[in-house]
């Protein structure tokens, strides 16, 4: 049994329009045109586009789903321009016709699109999805093109380095960086990788350096993908410790890519799109790519590394006009930097921070933004140094240039620079730390909490404005606190401090708790956090600088009057702000985003947001103590509503769930203690149902199967009111579909530890067949569409010899799955386990010489293949011995 994602898209309840040209062959002379447009809106339009069209649904994931609808379509027309129709019958596919020839060169494009994005998603995509190779390969034979393509693998292009973009999830920039070091440990096995450009490209008339090669190669590589596109766009400031040196290493090949490559190799990989100016592209990217690597670097104390690409910035940018320093003063601020840590040239250092330092104050790079403030306080304490390194001691004491001003400004705010730049900045100590007291100031601990914070909050006036007060916006709210502060002190005190306390971590991170996230993730989406605070300006330790009073969590839609209420906005706005801080947190890599309430006497009512994803949440365990931990005395009391709405922070059955309970007594009396376990085991419920068996520690596998059988049966055996109040029924998924989709997850989940971690084959067969009966229950021909659950079920089936018929029969459904169209992606690693279980089952029932040919193509398959399964599964599937191993050689 392998774990194969389900294609959801292609399960879907649809109807085919009532006309006589359902089927694609049916057709007239003018679907491929109909066809070519819908391709080229998939192909052009954004994700919110697509989602407003509903060709990506608001449940879908976008790029599978995307993917799935681009493959149908492009699959569609091809097929329209053949000159006879396609049996309906999927096995004969070897009877697909010829590419009309007048029309192939219709085609061509469409089918290199195809395998563009084949190539682009996985290494050797031809052995999985042959078709779209196919296609392009006979639609260029009949255009007097290559003819070999399908040897060969396509560099795929970079769209993703376009503006329209959202950052990958970060468990897979994880799995990206892993598997980038796994390849930079041998890259002299991709030295000779066979790839060409696209048809008709000057490129493919370039010899490349192997240097270069090696890094088109990595860039293109489809299971770095996400690593090279989370480097690129991310900010500096939200790049997890762990990637840093994954992302400096990216980076590092996205510049000398951009640096040496020709033209028509940046535009044939997409790093400049056709439609764009080559130039700027090219000067907008390399910037981009340098100021973060420079960033990077600084951040890792390793300014020596530094220095050639802050000093290849500065001069790109003066050489594109006079006093460039007075637009962009960032690249020669970063560029002093480096020189005054190297000492390497600290003349020129002082050079460039004056220069910086001139921008700044200048007035045309926006100084109101805290950005522009920390810039500042970072060009003159640079400067101070660079200036003492060249004995100018007079002019960095000066108040007006350097010392006595950063000094000034520190002692006025002491907390408003991240803790990682101070340091950088004042260490080793020097006069400024000296003046300010000395290590005290930096030697604060860095925050370790596992919240990835959202720049974005909200804050409503009684006029009904909205505003967004992200980080752009801070040091204007500072300002305005300057000028509260000469007609209110007092006010200003508490209006600077919750400006600040509301946005740090403490104030965020037991919110995960509060909400219940270790249970369920999702709740981060229908449910809030309430919290009413009182000001208190004698505390010593600014994170008491205000205390909860009061604070419940809630249901969104129970409390959308009570958030307007205490919001000032008019009736039916609650949600319309609601929807507006979770849009604002679409574009974030933070798989999990939820939303909090914080209000008080005489203090402005925020609507804050924060994001995490389920890795960060399951690495701390559960705290059911979170609100004793809000406060350092008593805890906060319970919230209550003008509304009357609930406090559901705890599962606990409401009148009308316990009412059905005693209703139908024999339907819940076995689940109760099932129940107790869910409640109280989170972390292991959560663990088991979402992580990956193969990445569970081997300590533990046993507990997850004992919970993910103890949460099928929940779901198996609750109505709908229990598995809502629990959360694993969302009520805007609808019931039947929502539970079909956990229980196929937690099934697949259970099976997977079962067949390939434990050899517990006989627990299996129960639970692989409660899958095939549901997935057959649910659509005709479900194997074609899902083949997985009927590959484990056979295979559960041969390793206990219940029914060699059974599985025999299920197995050859299974194999019809795989080898269907509708099962394109993903699909080897079935194929072979399907063809391995199902020639095992024929010999068992007599009927070796049919298990012949499928041993056959096995022997084949390992001997091109044989380091593609981990060895555990290769021992599982091929031990004890047979005619498979024999072939191949014996055990060794």
């Amino acid at each position: 049994m392998n774990q194969e994602p389900t294609s959801r898209g292609l399960s879907k309840d649809f109807s085919l329009p009532a006309l006589p040209a359902a089927h694609p062959f049916q057709g007239n002379e003018d679907t491929p045109g109909s066809l070519s447009v819908f391709i080229r809106i998939i192909e052009d339009c954004g994700e919110m586009v697509l989602r407003a069209l509903g060709h990506v649904q608001e449940n879908d994931g976008y790029e599978k789903f995307k993917y799935l609808t681009l493959t149908n379509a492009r699959s569609n027309v091809l097929r329209h321009l053949r000159s006879v129709p396609l049996p309906l019958w999927f096995s004969a596919m070897t009877q697909i016709p010829s590419i009309r020839r007048d029309r192939a060169e219709e085609a061509a494009p469409i089918a290199k699109a195809w395998v563009d994005e084949e190539c682009s998603r996985r290494e050797e995509s031809w052995v999985e999805n042959p078709t779209p190779f196919e296609m392009y390969g006979e639609a260029l034979v009949l255009t007097a093109g290559y003819a070999d393509v399908g040897r060969t693998a396509c560099v795929p292009s970079h769209t993703e380095f376009g503006l329209d973009f959202s950052l990958p999830a970060l468990p897979s920039v994880r799995a990206h960086a892993v598997h980038s070091r796994e390849m930079r440990k041998r890259p002299e096995d991709y030295e000779n990788a066979p790839f060409m450009f696209p048809l008709g490209s000057l490129a493919n008339k370039e010899r490349l350096p192997t240097h270069l090669k090696l890094a088109l190669v990595f860039s293109a590589h489809r299971d770095l993908s996400n690593l090279f596109s989370f480097s690129y766009h991310a900010r500096v400031a939200d790049v997890p410790k762990d990637l840093v040196d994954d992302c400096i290493w990216s980076l590092s090949l996205v510049v000398s890519i951009m640096e040496e490559c020709s033209e028509a190799i940046l535009r044939a990989t997409g790093f400049v799109q056709e439609d764009e100016d080559y130039q700027l592209s090219k000067y907008i990217k390399l910037v981009n790519a340098r100021v973060k690597l420079v960033s990077h670097l600084l951040n890792q104390d390793r300014a020596k590394e530094a220095v050639p690409f802050a000093k290849a910035v500065v001069e790109e940018d003066c050489s594109r006009g006079n006093e460039i320093w007075l637009q962009n003063p960032i690249p020669f601020l970063l560029y002093g930097e480096t020189l005054v840590l190297t000492q390497s040239d600290d003349a020129e250092a002082a050079k460039m921070l004056r220069r910086a330092l001139i921008g700044l104050e200048s007035g045309s790079y926006p100084a109101n933004q805290l950005e522009a403030v920390s810039a500042l306080i970072q060009t003159r304490t640079w400067l101070a140094r660079a200036l003492r390194n060249i004995g100018l001691d007079g002019e960095a004491e000066n108040h007006a240039v350097s010392e006595k001003w950063v000094i000034g400004w520190f002692r006025k705010n002491p907390r408003l620079m991240v803790d990682r730049e101070l340091r950088r900045l004042l260490l080793p100590a020097g006069p400024i730390l000296a003046a300010l007291g000395g290590g005290e100031m930096v030697r604060k601990p860095e925050p370790t909490g596992n919240i990835t914070k959202s720049n974005v909050g909200m804050s409503v006036r009684r006029v009904g404005i909205l505003v967004f007060t992200t980080a752009s916006e801070m040091a204007a709210n500072l300002e305005k606190i300057e000028h509260l502060s000469l007609t209110d002190p007092d006010g200003a005190k508490l209006a600077a401090d919750w400006s600040l306390w509301r946005t740090q971590e403490f104030t965020q991170f037991q919110l995960v708790h509060a909400l219940g996230l270790h249970r369920d993730p999702k709740r981060g989406r229908t449910h809030i956090v309430f919290k009413a605070v009182e000001y208190v300006p004698t505390a010593t330790k600014f994170q008491h600088k205000f205390r909860v009073v009061a604070c419940g969590v809630y249901r969104i839609k129970d409390v959308l009057r009570d958030i307007e209420a205490v919001m000032g906005l008019d009736r039916g706005e609650g949600q319309e702000y609601v929807e507006s801080v979770f849009y604002e947190m679409a574009g974030t890599y933070a798989s999990v985003q939820f939303i909090h309430l914080t209000f008080g006497d005489g203090i402005q009512a925020w609507l804050g947001s924060g994001g995490t994803n389920v890795d960060s949440i399951l690495s701390v365990p559960y705290d059911p103590e979170w609100r004793k931990r809000l406060n350092t005395g008593a805890p906060p009391e319970p919230m209550i509503l003008r509304s009357g709405a609930k406090d559901v922070e705890h599962f606990v059955p409401t009148q009308s769930v316990s009412r059905e309970m005693r209703i139908h007594p024999g339907a819940y009396e076995n689940v109760f203690l099932a129940l107790i376990f869910h409640n109280e085991l989170p972390n292991l419920f959560g663990f088991s149902y979402f992580a990956q068996p193969n990445d569970a520690p081997e300590d533990i596998v046993d507990d997850c199967i004992w919970a993910l059988s103890i949460f099928i049966r929940i779901v198996e055996d609750c109505g709908e009111m229990v598995l809502t109040a629990l959360g694993h029924v969302q009520e805007n998924n609808g019931y039947e579909k929502s539970k079909y989709l956990t229980l196929a997850n937690a099934r697949s989940n259970v099976l997977c530890y079962l067949l390939i971690r434990r050899n517990r084959a006989e627990e299996a067969v129960p639970i692989a067949k409660a899958w095939v009966d549901e997935e057959c229950s649910r659509r005709e021909w479900s194997w074609l569409e899902n083949p997985v659950p009927f590959e484990a079920y056979g295979e559960a089936l041969v390793l206990t010899r219940t029914n060699d018929d059974e599985a025999v029969k299920t197995l050859r459904r299974a194999m019809l799955g795989v080898e269907s169209p509708s099962w394109p992606t993903y699909a080897v690693a079935v194929l072979v386990n399907t063809r391995v279980w199902l020639a095992r089952a024929l010999r068992n029932i007599g009927l070796d010489d049919e298990a012949e040919p499928h041993e056959e193509w096995l022997v084949r398959w390992f001997r091109k293949n044989p380091h593609y399964i981990p060895e555990r599964e290769l021992r599982r599937i091929l031990l004890p011995a047979g005619s498979i191993l024999k072939m191949l050689g014996g055990e060794e």
